[in-house]
């Protein structure tokens, strides 16, 4: 069944781009708890394993994903390009949470992959989303793990050498929900250097105990590079304490990127905020009004 599509998509509420179905051709694949099982060509002939359709998919195609919550571990390898997962009904209906232990819910190796509302949910210390493709995007999706929710890196050099794995680059995060874990989103370099060019657009933060943005891995003066973190939301912690920070990103000031109109529950001092003298902070604000200086 080859099914074509023009324009943009709207999903939950929320207007998404296509990623070049209309002008690309594509399959589009369906995914059910109530599919039989077949071809995944139409609902009822639906998978019902998210893994199956990405298994039968190739560029330009798209994965509809019915409500439901799936108990898998689900993987997009690196050869897997160009494919568009939707999460069908209302905003937060589809979620791919695996029971396993420690298991990550999403691993993300491909370049120019979309996701468009469907929660990631890991199991233990396992990640919510992993992702070491380029270009990725997600919209619209809750994203929760245990340690890691978002896990942003690339791989080693060796790896990227070998085409197993991606250099994670120039990738948007857009209208997301990331909660509930020690660490909200890790920025994570290899030796073959750093996350670059990560974008994160009117997210909302809350729920992550330790910090809801973090660095590791690799050389410290080379964690990240152009991280623009613009209009997002960071809020206290369900019982109304605060996590043990916000923004820690001042590993190192060789890091570099934009914090820019982002709200905060508190005012910017007190350890709550640690940035690079590299990451511009501006026009953020927070219970004091409105800060446009780097907080230490």
């Amino acid at each position: 069944m080859t099914t074509h599509m023009s324009g943009p998509l709207i999903v939950a509420g929320g207007v998404y781009p296509s990623n070049g179905q209309g002008a690309g051709g594509g399959l589009h694949f369906f995914v059910s708890p109530n599919g039989s099982n077949l071809d995944g060509e139409n609902w009822e002939s639906a998978f019902t394993t998210v893994q199956d359709a990405i298994d039968q998919a190739s560029d330009y195609d798209t994965i509809h994903i019915a409500p439901g919550e799936y108990d898998e571990a689900v993987t997009i390898a690196r050869a897997k390009d160009n494919l568009t997962l939707i999460g069908e009904g209302g905003r937060g209906s589809v979620f791919i949470a695996p029971s396993t232990t420690n298991a990550t819910a999403l691993t993300q190796e491909a370049d120019d992959v979309t996701i468009i509302n469907v929660g990631c949910d890991g199991d233990g210390t396992g990640d919510g989303l992993l992702n070491r493709g380029r270009r990725f995007r997600a919209f619209a999706s809750k994203i929760e793990g245990g340690t890691i929710g978002l896990r942003m890196t690339l791989g080693t050099d060796a790896q990227i050498t070998a085409l197993t794995h991606g250099k994670g680059d120039d990738c948007w995060i857009v209208d997301c929900e990331v909660c509930w874990n020690t660490k909200g989103v890790q920025l994570i370099a290899t030796d073959y250097g750093a996350v670059t060019q990560a974008r994160f657009r009117g997210c909302t933060f809350h729920d992550n105990t330790a910090a809801d943005f973090e660095e590791s891995g690799g050389s410290v003066d080379i964690r990240y590079r152009d991280l623009d973190i613009g209009a997002c939301h960071f809020l206290r912690q369900e019982d109304g304490t605060e996590p043990t920070a916000y923004i820690l990103l001042n590993d190192d000031n060789g890091n570099k990127g934009v914090v820019w109109g982002c709200t905060f529950p508190s005012a910017l001092d007190g350890g709550k905020n640690l940035v690079s003298t590299g990451l511009i902070w501006a026009g953020n604000f927070h219970t004091g009004g409105i800060s446009t200086t780097q907080p230490s």
